[in-house]
């Protein structure tokens, strides 16, 4: 089964995105690609030109799901999780989506860990 890939937006922890990316993970982050202040929507719709679900704790993405297709998000609330966990909760999204099945899906973390 194709593994997700993903894209960190600039709220994410360099620590979360060097967890995902030594187990393996393609993982890209925003401020690498885009620069520093991406803005929401063109990020969005640059990870989904891209074919990477988006990873945010931004929940402005959240009324951007019913607005736009995207290649997937996934949303996180705890901020507290240690890289470890986080990287185990991801997989198990890894392990139940498809980078198809992902697409236009609004993934909350919370609901994996």
């Amino acid at each position: 089964m194709p593994r997700l890939e993903f894209c960190t937006d600039e709220h994410v922890p360099r620590a979360y995105l060097t967890a995902l990316e030594s187990n393996g993970f393609s993982v890209v982050a925003a401020v690498d690609e885009r620069g520093q202040l991406t803005v929401d929507e063109p990020l969005l719709e640059w990870a989904t030109s891209e074919n990477r679900a988006l990873v945010t704790n931004d929940r402005d993405f959240v009324e951007l799901d019913a607005k736009h297709d995207h290649a997937g998000l996934i949303v996180y609330t705890d901020q507290t999780l240690a890289p470890g966990e986080f990287v185990r909760t991801i997989r198990r999204v890894d392990r139940q989506f498809t980078p198809d099945s992902i697409r236009n899906e609004l993934v909350w973390l919370s609901d994996w860990t």
